[in-house]
């Protein structure tokens, strides 16, 4: 075999071996006047939710990849999409095949502000923009991240961050790695704002004028908390417990390994 002749042979094997994609997207409108809650469950991809005026709109693009193009495009068809209507809550779930690896999905929610929203995907990111009705997110692996949010905030990632940015309400925040950076603007003082991490920073921002009951620790790393007028029962290195004005909500940060910084705006 000549060299010309063998290059030729390496180079239509490589085009043979490239993979087929196939994509699609489905689009679900529901009117918003009977929907005050939204709950989807996404088997992995990333979800982006936002606030908008009009109909609620759910976008789910599909994507799979195989080594044919026919199975490429029969792996697509098997990534299903479900919706119901329970009393106010519209559930919605994206189901992939367990049995094609190369299948994934990324679901876009546009609703209006005042839906509260539960969302869960096993890999993937989680994003919210402006919605003020109460937020629950959940990923196994990916970040959490919330801008312009209000309501309760209950938010859990195995591994990744979680970013809070201008959060009005009260806040529990969960990741078993990676840091946590959270903004809240403002908080009654019925509500609570719990920060965890077992391996990360956490980095805390509240009202100047908020009334609260501080908790921070962390195993390894140091305890920052500035800004406030407060009595402080313990001040280390580590640990910083105290009560700032009346305080009535009550501030708890751990981590296990990572600083913590808890300031005023």
């Amino acid at each position: 075999m000549s060299k010309i002749t063998a290059v030729l042979f390496c180079l239509a094997a490589l085009v043979v071996a490239q993979p087929f994609d196939a994509a699609d997207e489905v689009v679900l409108n529901f009117s918003p006047d009977s929907v005050t809650a939204i709950a989807l469950e996404l088997d992995a991809g990333n979800i982006q939710l936002s606030a908008g005026e009009g109909a609620i709109t759910v976008r789910v693009a599909r994507h799979c990849q195989a080594d044919e193009e026919e199975s490429a495009q029969q792996g697509l068809e098997t990534i299903t999409v479900g919706s119901e209507l329970n009393d106010d809550e519209l559930d919605v779930t994206v189901e992939l095949p367990e049995e094609l690896p190369g299948c994934d999905a990324a679901v876009t929610i546009s609703a209006p502000a005042g839906t509260a929203v539960s969302l869960s995907t096993e890999t993937g990111n989680v994003t919210v923009y402006g919605m003020t009705a109460g937020v629950e997110a959940t990923t196994q692996a990916g970040a959490i991240r919330l801008t312009n949010t209000g309501g309760r905030a209950e938010l859990e990632t195995g591994s990744g961050e979680v970013n809070v940015s201008t959060h009005a309400g009260g806040i529990l925040a969960r990741t078993g790695t990676g840091s946590i950076t959270c903004t809240i603007t403002a908080v009654d003082e019925r509500e609570t704002v719990t920060l965890e991490t077992a391996a990360g920073a956490v980095t805390l921002r509240l009202p100047a004028d908020v009334s609260a009951h501080i908790d921070a620790a962390t195993q390894a790393g140091t305890v920052s908390v500035y800004g406030f007028e407060a009595i402080w029962d313990t001040e280390t290195d580590k640990a910083v417990v105290g009560t700032v004005l009346y305080g009535d909500t009550e501030v708890m940060v751990r981590s296990g390994a990572g600083n913590i910084s808890i300031g005023t705006q």
